[in-house]
């Protein structure tokens, strides 16, 4: 599980280090409270019935949250392409 865990956050880091290196930092950001968040909230269920098994529970759960935010953010920048994600007009700076 532990394995799972580790591989999927090296590829959170790959595709984190995508983000910023296009200026998308804030993206990058939300992923990263998402999965703190969801880690945290996991723990605190998980841990003390589970102990270390918890833990690794917690921690993968949290991780796969994080990369669905990606997932998110590249749909949205696909099924809306002429926005960014504050909802002004990438052409002429309108909402």
């Amino acid at each position: 599980m532990m394995a799972v865990a580790n591989t999927l956050l090296g590829a959170q880091g790959i595709i984190t280090s995508v983000f910023v290196g296009s200026g998308q930092a804030q993206e990058e950001t939300k992923s990263r409270l998402v999965t703190v968040i969801v880690t945290v909230l996991a723990c605190w269920i998980l841990v003390p019935a589970s102990g270390a098994v918890g833990a690794a529970w917690a921690m993968l759960v949290g991780i796969v949250f994080g990369l669905m935010v990606f997932g998110l953010i590249y749909l949205w920048d696909y099924l809306y392409p002429d926005r960014d994600n504050q909802g002004m007009d990438k052409e002429n700076g309108k909402k």
